[in-house]
């Protein structure tokens, strides 16, 4: 009603001209509907314009719509700049950081610590593999590396995330011990794993010297007393829960102590 009487383009002015759309519905030139955004202080809108004609398709009128998509546009902005922090922040993660989704559970993305991590010569190359690919045939255990790791994505997906040790393995077929995060995500109707990986050899290395040093006699290089009794307690309770005989042999060597 504010607006009786007023041109279209003199209250919605878009420079020193009418909208372009708004003037082709005035001259008849649109056909079916044209729409654009145009600014107005604060205020964004979004502006159709129709024409209109008789069964003789003369011009009768034109119709003008708009609506304010000002919030709608700044919730796409706050989710944009939301997305764009994210992306920075995976991107510059120091800790190889990927994407792998079912059914193939190929990789879909991967940052630069990724490629350095398993070696790769791109982000294009690692992404065309597949969570198999990266995996040596079997895991400490003993147990094949595909077998459990179809276990741990599934509690992953069904819990929403899990935290473990693992062996992966470079392109090169270098193994190497990993702990590994993996995180349910769902975008829309999108349901993926994200993958943080931190290569541990270094730490597992210092953690298998520091047991070496606590169960070795540094001067004979022999299993020392704490060693024995640690496994003397181990077997006195195999033997209680089997039900076997138990014998323990202690000899001195030369009365060496």
């Amino acid at each position: 009603v504010l607006f009786r009487s007023k041109p279209h383009w003199e209250v919605f002015p878009r420079g020193n001209g009418p909208l372009p759309g708004c003037k082709d519905a005035m001259d008849g030139k649109n056909h079916d509907c044209s729409q654009e955004e145009v600014r107005v202080g604060a205020k964004l809108y979004l502006s159709k314009s129709y024409t209109v004609r008789d069964e003789q398709g003369k011009l009768r009128h034109a119709l003008h719509k708009l609506n304010d998509i000002t919030e709608r546009r700044q919730a796409q902005e706050v989710l944009r700049l939301s997305a764009l922090k994210l992306r920075l922040l995976f991107e510059s993660s120091p800790y190889a950081q990927m994407t792998v989704a079912p059914p193939s559970w190929k990789f879909t993305e991967a940052n630069q610590a990724t490629v350095q991590l398993f070696g790769a010569s791109s982000v294009a190359q690692f992404t065309a593999l597949g969570l198999w690919d990266v995996l040596p045939q079997r895991q400490p255990d003993g147990r094949p590396s595909r077998e459990k790791a179809q276990e741990v994505v599934a509690t992953a997906m069904r819990d929403g995330s899990l935290f473990f040790e693992w062996e992966h393995q470079r392109l090169d077929g270098q193994p190497f011990a990993a702990d590994v995060l993996l995180t349910r995500i769902e975008v829309a109707e999108e349901v993926f794993l994200q993958a943080t990986v931190r290569d541990i050899s270094e730490y597992k290395r210092l953690e298998n010297e520091l047991k070496r040093d606590a169960h070795i006699d540094m001067l004979t290089g022999l299993n020392n007393r704490r060693y024995f009794f640690e496994l003397a307690e181990q077997e006195m309770a195999r033997a209680k829960r089997y039900g076997s005989p138990l014998t323990a042999l202690m000899v001195d060597l030369d009365h060496f102590k």
